[in-house]
């Protein structure tokens, strides 16, 4: 406990977004302490979950824990 870490979630298999447009290819995150970042730096003082939800381009969501 009180260890830095980086959380960084992976979405693995085909995207399903347009390739040959890479721009219109936004994702975006919602962590639950409100980051709207890829990924978080964090340091707990006690076991603690994050979560984390990726909506990609074509509304796709995807929710990750983290403990």
């Amino acid at each position: 406990m009180g260890e830095t870490v980086t959380l960084t979630p992976v979405i693995t298999g085909k995207s399903i977004c347009d390739d040959a447009n890479p721009a219109n290819n936004e994702v975006k995150y919602l962590w639950s302490n409100g980051a709207t970042t890829s990924s978080i730096t964090v340091t707990p003082n006690s076991s603690i979950f994050y979560r984390v939800t990726v909506v990609d381009c074509m509304i796709v969501t995807i929710r990750r824990v983290f403990q």
